[in-house]
């Protein structure tokens, strides 16, 4: 069975970390099995890993001060998710970074973040991806990418020229939530690739 990898949320409201329902039915609709990591010794079970959205990346990371609407996510949280990019980076793993995870894998590299934006939260809005085609999706940020890492190609940019998908080889992110798409293309390609890269594995063997 292919295993992805999965961090949870901080929820501060219930004071409990919780995991996306909407990553693990979509991974379940495809018979893929979602593997709750709390620990990095658990890396080497999976077959690729995803990295939802969640709390603000601390900005010491890219060397800025803090904003005052910056909401600093849970640390040792932080330091997982660093962790994943450089696991699926070091072993050629599949990996998608949405919203947050986008942001981590683009400091992970070396590039920084605008702290705080408008007009991003909770709204549908066009995408112009990299063959200038059009694509709708479901947005919730209130930062996004400012210098892009060396070694990333833009995939699609919003009208208001903000990044809104980037790649490197294996690693994909997304500044927007195909998770709640009722039938995400991106996460059904993904999901495709994760289990190419499992047979190659194998091969390999």
């Amino acid at each position: 069975m292919i295993k992805i990898g999965i961090l949870p949320r901080l929820n501060k409201d219930l004071h409990r970390y919780v995991f996306s329902s909407y990553l693990i039915d979509k991974m379940r609709e495809h018979s893929l099995i979602p593997l709750f990591l709390f620990d990095e010794k658990q890396f080497h079970e999976c077959d690729g890993f995803i990295l939802a959205g969640g709390g603000d990346i601390d900005p010491l990371r890219y060397g800025q001060k803090k904003h005052p609407k910056t909401n600093l996510d849970d640390p040792e949280l932080e330091k997982m998710e660093f962790a994943v990019v450089s696991h699926a980076h070091k072993h050629q793993m599949p990996l998608l970074g949405i919203c947050k995870g986008m942001q981590v894998m683009n400091v992970f590299f070396g590039g920084t973040l605008h702290q705080n934006i408008t007009q991003h939260q909770n709204m549908t809005h066009p995408v112009i991806l990299s063959d200038k085609t059009e694509l709708y999706v479901y947005s919730d940020h209130h930062q996004c990418i400012d210098q892009l890492a060396s070694g990333f190609q833009i995939k699609a940019m919003s009208r208001d020229q903000r990044i809104e998908a980037i790649q490197m080889n294996q690693i994909l992110g997304v500044q927007w939530h195909p998770e709640v798409e009722k039938d995400s293309f991106l996460l059904t390609s993904f999901f495709q690739e994760v289990a190419a890269h499992k047979v190659t594995k194998h091969q390999n063997r």
